[in-house]
């Protein structure tokens, strides 16, 4: 799902190594899933930063503070 994000939005990245894990194993929470689609989507990550943290947490309904820690622990 992430790669589909990125591909939509025109981002470029490199897949660096896969692993086979079972779904049970994912290596990113639902919600760190959707708070990094929507920043990639919102242009976030983008230099200079198209929207804020603020706006982001907006866009998926958390507070500010809740957002940076998923950003950090993503």
């Amino acid at each position: 799902q992430l790669r589909e994000t990125l591909e939509a939005s025109g981002t470029e990245y490199e897949l660096l190594s896969k692993v086979n894990k079972r779904r049970s194993d994912r290596l990113l929470t639902r919600r760190q899933e959707e708070l990094l689609a929507a920043g990639l989507r919102e242009g976030y990550f983008e230099v200079p930063r198209e929207c804020t943290l603020a706006d982001l947490a907006d866009v998926v309904g958390v507070d500010k503070s809740t957002a940076s820690g998923i950003v950090r622990r993503a």
